[in-house]
Order: structure tokens, then sequence, then C-alpha cells
């Protein structure tokens, strides 16, 4: 399955079998061609796949952290790369924490104190020390994290969920979540529920969208409505109920359709002003 397609014929699975082909393109093309340093990406955006999503298995926990994809600049921590004594100019930085969060930190700004943000970065032992501490965190927190997306072939070299073309699903982690019995809380770190935006259904059929799916074109790229579109695209039915703090229903299940765009869009919208 592919979502937010650059090319309406685009042949599905001749793409996804050349996913891993294309990353290695990519590793090749900073090897090759940036003269002992890296100052700039292809030209072409290429195909990627995400990182991290296999740096800890996922296991039979009740909570999910889900979040899309990284920025460009996890490449850099390829150990092709990294053996073959590149370096990194201009605006090119590898992470500093190699993991999820790890460009900026602010994810773990949360959990951590400042001594474990505050760190030189240019320092390999100790930024793959930090991945460690987290790790055992989520491990003793008894919290799985993930990504939504296995791969993507940017628009723009941007660290925008907006900017992610020819999504393809990470169908592991919905096939975990759906089938563990201890299941019972998702967190997703980029949504747009409970804003402003809302929830945008589609009710016609257009271009990279089908009547009555979730649509995860332009802003409505995030972990939230790719997740339960993709859950539609399995055939599975989609239904939303919300409660306040003190267990009261303020909107009953509400199945997401073309007839009920309005309800979910404006109830969801009307419930953040509460």
């Amino acid at each position: 399955m592919i979502l937010r397609k650059a090319n309406q014929n685009l042949n599905e699975q001749e793409y996804i079998d050349n996913i891993p082909q294309g990353r290695n393109d990519l590793i090749q093309y900073l090897l090759e061609n940036q003269n002992g340093n890296i100052s700039s990406f292809p030209i072409d955006t290429p195909l990627e796949v995400n990182p991290y999503t296999n740096i800890k298995p996922l296991e039979n926990f009740d909570k999910y952290i889900i979040g899309t994809f990284p920025p460009i600049s996890y490449i850099l921590d390829e150990n092709a790369i990294i053996g073959a004594g590149i370096t990194v100019i201009d605006n090119q930085r590898r992470p500093k924490i190699p993991y999820f969060h790890g460009n900026s930190k602010k994810m773990w700004r949360l959990f951590f104190p400042p001594n474990f943000i505050n760190f030189d970065a240019n320092n390999n032992h100790i930024r793959y020390e930090r991945r460690a501490e987290i790790l055992n965190f989520l491990e003793n927190s008894e919290v799985n994290y993930s990504d939504v997306i296995y791969s993507t072939k940017r628009n723009e070299y941007t660290s925008n969920d907006t900017d992610l073309g020819n999504v393809v699903i990470n169908k592991e982690l919905i096939k975990h979540i759906l089938n563990n019995p201890n299941v019972n809380h998702l967190l997703f770190n980029t949504s747009s529920t409970f804003s402003q935006d809302g929830i945008s259904i589609h009710i016609n059929n257009v271009v990279n969208g089908t009547v009555g799916r979730i649509n995860v074109n332009g802003n409505q790229c995030n972990s939230f409505c790719l997740f339960f579109r993709a859950c539609q695209d399995f055939g599975f039915k989609v239904e939303f109920k919300v409660k306040n703090t003190q267990g009261e229903i303020l909107l009953d299940w509400t199945e997401v359709n073309a007839a009920n765009t309005n309800s979910l869009r404006n109830e969801l919208i009307t419930l953040l002003s509460h």
C-alpha cells in the first residue's frame, strides 16, 4: 500500500521491491560523489527506509508511541559513511542521538534531566550511550516506540511530514497492535486530532483519495491519520468515541465514513474548546 503517490500510474509492487536498492543507491551516492565531504543530497530525492523501527523489537506492552519518519540526517549515521571517514559540512549534521527525535531531542527533554540532553554531539560513544538509556527507559516503562511509515520518497529535504511522498505503511506495526491483547494506549506524536484541523474525510473520489477514507494529503499527513487510514485500507471499519476525564461520553461511537465527515470533524474541534 502506497499513500500520497506522486505518480498515479506507479506500479506498487515494483516500487516496493526496489526500496532496499534505492536506499543502497543513496548511500553509494554519498560515498562516491561528495569528494570526501557531504554538503548536499541528490537532487532527485531517493527511496528511504526507516532506520529506527527495527532497533528495538515490539513487545506486548499496553502502550505505544507512534511517529511518522525521521529527517534525512539519519543517513549520516550509516556505518559505511562513518567508516569511510567522510566529513559532514555545511548544514548537514548527524542526529545528536541516533534514535527517534534525535535531532532536536525535544521529546526526551520531557523524561530526562538536562545533563542527559546537553552533551558533545560529536562524541559517538556518548550518542549511542544516550540511545541505550532511552531504550532502557522505554523497556522499563513498558512502552513500544515505532513509526507508522516504513518507507518514503520525499518531495523536499525537510523535516515536515507534508513533504513525505510515496508513503509505504509500516504494516508490521499495525499487525502487532491489532494482535496485541494488552494494548490500550496509542500516543501519536504528530496529530491534528483535537486541533483546529480536526479529521478530514474524503467525500469525493480524488487523486490519492477514496470516498469515506481519512484524508492523508497535505497537512493531514500525520501519524494519527496515516495509522487509521491504513487500517481502513486493510479493510477494517474505524470508529471513534470520546469521553472526558469524568467518563462522560462527549462523542459516542461514530464510524469514519463520508456521511459522518462533518460530525467527526466539527465535534472533535468543538471538544477542543471544552
